[in-house]
């Protein structure tokens, strides 16, 4: 018989949320935009809730959305989805808010399969435990990484400013271990 592989639950890594993110951003972009959003936000919520009570309990859902990593195995997962460690391939830096209180964001994950996001710090708070902070630094350390290369720039000599919320590898596993404080300059050459 083979032993189980230990899966360690990296907490407070969740997945993108995408829709939330445009809901808001439209809410916040301006009234026509806004009531279209909120038109389209609705109808997601009902189901949403409805969903919930039919599916059964909340610690079910928490469960499937939990993000886990596997050493052994070299795979992170949330839920159903599952990528190998080497196929994690881009890394970007979320900065929300004014410097003075500026929330940060490492999203990363594998082109078509996982897409998840690290609450890195809010204002002068970092969000993610000590212990899932060093987890998720191995995990990023054996992944694949990069800035995205333009077809019209094959040596990426521009990526910096073709892709400026993108972070290279040694960047992302810095800011997980170390996010930057409000006032520090950022990886990416924000200031802030």
């Amino acid at each position: 018989m083979t032993k189980p592989h230990r899966w360690v639950v990296l907490e407070g890594v969740r997945r993108s949320d995408r829709v939330g993110q445009a809901v808001a951003h439209g809410l916040m972009g301006g009234i026509g935009a806004g009531i279209v959003d909120v038109a389209l936000f609705l109808p997601g919520l009902l189901m949403a809730l409805v969903g919930g009570f039919i599916g059964g309990t909340s610690r079910q859902w928490a469960l499937s959305t939990r993000v886990e990593a596997n050493f052994e195995l070299g795979v992170i997962r949330r839920g159903r989805r599952s990528a190998a460690f080497h196929d994690l391939d881009f890394a970007t830096l979320g900065v929300d808010g004014a410097p003075a209180h500026r929330l940060l964001e490492l999203r990363f994950g594998a082109r078509d399969k996982l897409d998840l996001v690290a609450p890195l710090r809010d204002g002068e708070r970092i969000l993610l435990p000590h212990a899932t902070r060093d987890a998720l630094a191995l995990v990023i350390e054996a992944s694949s990484v990069r800035l995205p290369v333009d077809r019209y720039d094959p040596q990426g000599r521009f990526a910096r400013y073709n892709f400026p919320e993108n972070v290279t590898r040694e960047e992302a596993i810095a800011l997980v271990l170390d996010p930057p404080a409000p006032g520090d300059s950022l990886p990416n050459g924000r200031e802030g």
